[in-house]
Parts: structure tokens; C-alpha cells; sequence
């Protein structure tokens, strides 16, 4: 078996999650390393765990990555750990079963290699388990090119684009179309806003004569989702204060887009400079628009990390 064949294994996937995205910016960052990815569907249950297995052993895999999967899966997979050399990506602590994650952390600290995707989640981790693991990227950014297309997007008197991705109950706050608009205008001063809402149109809204909103279906096509974030200004996303720390898809494409992330209070926000980076809150978005057209250099403001740096922390956890 070659150290570099390595099982990247999604047991939570949904085609409507980032996970596709999260094992192609794996893929890219890890030249010369055998990536095979092997997705099983998030209601599968017993029948992922053990098509991991079979993956794992029949292929002859010398490591196997597990990037999503519940501490109980985790657990019935720690034999694994025997024959092969394991690594687990930790994503959050949820509230309803920290006792369980707490008592099993520990114990599969000593099968699993953990990594997490976010700062926080790794002290969170630490404090349970003992011993912190390392905070890994999961998307690559081009800062050269989000301070590019920040730039080319705000350099002109265009309608301010802004887009609110859809409500999640728990996850994603529903933001009222009107005060957002009137808050915007009167930061920064736009003549024309026009909002584009993720998800089934609210009536209340449709038709609005001092409303311009295009709403958005949830789950369309990735290079729809890609172009829709590219063409936009703002991200305008509030997290629901129970949603626990994590990493934000949604943030990261922000950044790597181009768009400046309009948001409160949030420990997941933290995670990537607010409120001195892209993400800002309403008082402060005038002033980092006027940053913008000033010329004044971006790049320290967008977080994330190119692929120089993506592949390096890959490479040292992964010990290839």
C-alpha cells in the first residue's frame, strides 16, 4: 500500500451540502496524492459504516479520511483503526449531545486523527478531549482574486447587488426585505438595490411597488450558485443564536466571490475577522465600501487561504 492512496469518505452527504466542493479543493491542493472520494447518502446509516469499510479494506486504501460523519459511526468505525491509518474532520459540538461527545471524544482521540475546519471548534475539542486538534482550511481563496473582483464590482454606480441565502430554521435568521434595504441605503448611500432572496417568494413581498426582490430556488445548479454569488455585492446572512460554532460554506464563497458579507453577532463570524474584515455589520459597511474605492490593499480583510497554504497544512496532518 502508497501512503499517498488516500479515502477521503463523506458519511453525512447531501447533494445540497459543500461537500462536493470541500474534496475538490482536497483534490486540487494534494498533486500527486491518489484521491478517491467515496459519498454515501446522509440516510444510509448502518450502510455507509459499512461501505466505508469495504472501501477501506478491499481497495487496499494505506489512509482512510473520514470528512463528515456522527461520533456513533465514528465509534463503530474505530476497529478500522487497526488495519489502516485513520483521520476524522470534527465539524461542530451540537447543543442537544455535548455529555455523548464529551465521553467519546477522549476515547476516539486514540483511533482517529481529528482535525476541525475552524479555530473554535478545535479549543471546544481541546478542552474535552485533552488535546487539541489542528484547525484545517476546507476551501481554497484567492485573495488576489477577490480583491480583484471587490474592486471591478464597486468601482462603478451600478444597482448594489445584494443576495440573502434562505432561511434555515436554527441556522440562517430571516431578515425583513424592507429594514434591510432602508439600513443599506442609508449606509451606503446606494441609488438602486436590488435583492435577490433564496428561496419560495414571500407574498407579502411579491409585487412590492418600492421593492425590487427576485427570489431564488433553493438547490440549483452549482455553476448557477457560483454565477449568482460572482454577480452579487453583498452577502446579507444573520446566524441564529443557538447554530453552534462551525465553518460557513457560505462565507467562504463570499470571499473567493468577491462579496462583501453583511452580518451581527455571531461566534461563527469571529472565526474570519468580523468585524474588521469583508464581514461587517451595518455600521460599518460604508466606511469599508469607501475602503474599496480608495485603493487601499484587500487582501488582509478576506479570509481564508490559497493553495500554497491549503496544501501545506493538508500535507503536515495528513503526514504526506
Amino acid at each position: 500500500m502508497s501512503d499517498n492512496k488516500v479515502l477521503f469518505v463523506d458519511l453525512l452527504y447531501s447533494e445540497h451540502g459543500s461537500y462536493d466542493d470541500d474534496f475538490e479543493a482536497i483534490r486540487q491542493a494534494l498533486p500527486g496524492v491518489e484521491c478517491d472520494y467515496l459519498k454515501c447518502d446522509v440516510r444510509d446509516g448502518m450502510g455507509s459504516v459499512l461501505r466505508a469499510l469495504r472501501s477501506a479494506l478491499l481497495f487496499r486504501y494505506a489512509k482512510v479520511v473520514f470528512l463528515s460523519a456522527k461520533v456513533n459511526q465514528l465509534a463503530m468505525l474505530a476497529p478500522l483503526a487497526l488495519l489502516r491509518k485513520t483521520y476524522a474532520i470534527y465539524h461542530f459540538m451540537p447543543n442537544s449531545r455535548v455529555r455523548l461527545h464529551s465521553r467519546l471524544l477522549p476515547v476516539l482521540s486514540k483511533c482517529f486523527r481529528f482535525a476541525t475546519y475552524a479555530d473554535a471548534v478545535s479549543d471546544l475539542f481541546g478542552s474535552v478531549a485533552g488535546a487539541r486538534p489542528p484547525a484545517l482550511p476546507s476551501r481554497i481563496v484567492d485573495k488576489a482574486e477577490s480583491e480583484r473582483l471587490l474592486r471591478e464590482k464597486f468601482s462603478g454606480g451600478a444597482a448594489l447587488r445584494v443576495l440573502v441565502p434562505g432561511v434555515r430554521p436554527r441556522v440562517r435568521k430571516f431578515i425583513d426585505p424592507q429594514r434591510l434595504l432602508a439600513q443599506l441605503q442609508q449606509a451606503t448611500g446606494a441609488r438602486e438595490i436590488r435583492l435577490f432572496i433564496q428561496g419560495e417568494p414571500v407574498d407579502a413581498f411579491v409585487d412590492h411597488p418600492s421593492i425590487e426582490i427576485e427570489f431564488v430556488r433553493k438547490g440549483i445548479p452549482k455553476d448557477e450558485y457560483d454565477a449568482l454569488y460572482r454577480s452579487c455585492h453583498v452577502i446579507a446572512v444573520e446566524f441564529d443564536d443557538s447554530y453552534e460554532v462551525r465553518a460557513s460554506g457560505v462565507i467562504l464563497d463570499a470571499a473567493a466571490s468577491g462579496c462583501l458579507v453583511l452580518t451581527t453577532e455571531h461566534a461563527i463570524n469571529h472565526g474570519y475577522g468580523f468585524p474588521d474584515s469583508i464581514l461587517c455589520d451595518i455600521e460599518r459597511i460604508g466606511a469599508l465600501i469607501d475602503r474599496i474605492r480608495s485603493g487601499e490593499p484587500l487582501q488582509p480583510l478576506v479570509p481564508g487561504v490559497g493553495v500554497k497554504e491549503f496544501s501545506q497544512r493538508w500535507r503536515t496532518f495528513l503526514s504526506i
